[in-house]
């Protein structure tokens, strides 16, 4: 039965897989823009949650990401980290504050950044009940940009790279899992 753009089975919201929205906030001050992407991965939670939370690996398999570090830690489950993205002869270093509520959940809030107002990222994991190995993968990431013209050049693309990176982050997860699965096989 579909329900709200999904098929429910097994008690759990079964997404189509590369669902894409972009809302552009009416009737407010700011002028956020949000990306939004649901999608059943076969991977744990804690797999998914774990290459979010990964910063400093960011660079290795992330698209535009220049440099990724972890800059300092404030508890064991925050700290501040340091990222560099670019595209072409776009380009921004900013610091942002990381969250992890293993395994369900990584937050990103920016902290220090000269072309975002506001730039804020989700990632929530939930266990598929009739898929043991799998979780469904909620990305949202809103910002509000200066305005400047890098502003509006970052805003025009985002779209296009917020997708790309969720989709190298669930394959870097299925990368890791079945290796991890191949090693627990042949022991």
């Amino acid at each position: 039965r579909r329900v709200h753009g999904g098929t429910r089975r097994c008690g759990v919201m079964l997404f189509r897989p590369l669902r894409i929205a972009i809302v552009r906030r009416l009737f407010t001050k700011t002028d956020a823009t949000k990306f939004q992407k649901s999608l059943i991965v076969n991977v744990p939670c804690e797999t998914m949650c774990d290459v979010a939370a990964d910063v400093n690996a960011y660079k290795t398999f992330l698209p535009f990401c220049a440099d990724s570090r972890i800059t300092r830690r404030i508890t064991p489950c925050v700290f501040e980290a340091e990222l560099a993205i670019g595209y072409k002869m776009l380009s921004e270093r900013y610091t942002s504050r990381v969250t992890v509520f293993r395994p369900r959940m990584v937050r990103s809030v920016a902290v220090d950044s000269h072309t975002f107002k506001r730039l804020v990222s989700s990632w929530q994991f939930s266990p598929v009940a009739c898929q043991p190995s799998s979780c469904c993968v909620d990305f949202t990431v809103e910002f509000e940009a200066d305005p400047s013209m890098k502003a509006l050049a970052v805003q025009a693309l985002f779209s296009q790279v917020a997708e790309q990176q969720v989709i190298a982050f669930c394959n870097r997860a299925t990368e890791i899992f079945s290796r991890t699965a191949k090693v627990a096989s042949s022991a």
